[in-house]
């Protein structure tokens, strides 16, 4: 299930986490936002690797205090794994936390998962600020994104729509192809 949630992050879907435990710091009752899938590693050869999630309270405060949680001592013991995710030391309470899948699996009921189609018509400029260069800087960026980076070659001829089919993920070696299902929990 970890590998389809990747995936769908990846296709720029929209999660959402619900059926919360009620445990260390979690609210029942309402449903939170899944911000970030990743699988973080210790080292490049050898290493332990992390399933990593990324969740968001929509009330904007109350948080996870289990294992990587904002104060959890983990961050300080696996300092890669922080650069990975973007951990910032302390954190504040602003709602978003960090989760290991194991941690994720033993706290949470459902995933929701709305699947987009990211095509050439999803392609949008993003203003970060209303300063009277933001708009100069976002159309380089911009610009940059579509033709350097081929992101506008790859929306227009290789786009995802979106389907009531559950996205397959790779098997052996990304060659062969897997499904799984996503099963209604009753």
């Amino acid at each position: 299930m970890f590998e389809i949630m990747l995936k769908y992050h990846k296709l720029g879907s929209i999660l959402c986490a619900s059926g919360a435990s009620g445990k260390d710091g979690l609210h029942t009752g309402h449903a939170y936002s899944i911000l970030e899938v990743r699988r973080a590693s210790t080292g490049i050869i050898s290493g332990e690797t992390f399933k990593m999630v990324k969740v968001r309270n929509p009330w904007g405060s109350g948080e996870w205090s289990g294992d990587w949680g904002d104060k959890s001592e983990l961050w300080k013991k696996h300092s890669s794994i922080a650069k990975a995710c973007g951990h910032k030391d302390g954190g504040d309470d602003d709602g978003a936390f960090w989760m290991s899948w194991e941690d994720y699996v033993a706290n949470w009921e459902k995933i929701g998962v709305i699947d987009r189609t990211i095509d050439i018509n999803s392609l949008g400029l993003t203003v970060f600020n209303d300063s009277s260069f933001a708009p100069i800087a976002a159309c380089i960026k911009g610009c940059c994104r579509f033709w350097c980076l081929c992101q506008g070659l790859k929306r227009l001829y290789f786009p995802h729509r979106s389907s009531d089919e559950t996205i397959k993920v790779g098997g052996c070696c990304g060659f062969c192809q897997k499904s799984a299902a996503i099963q209604p929990s009753t």
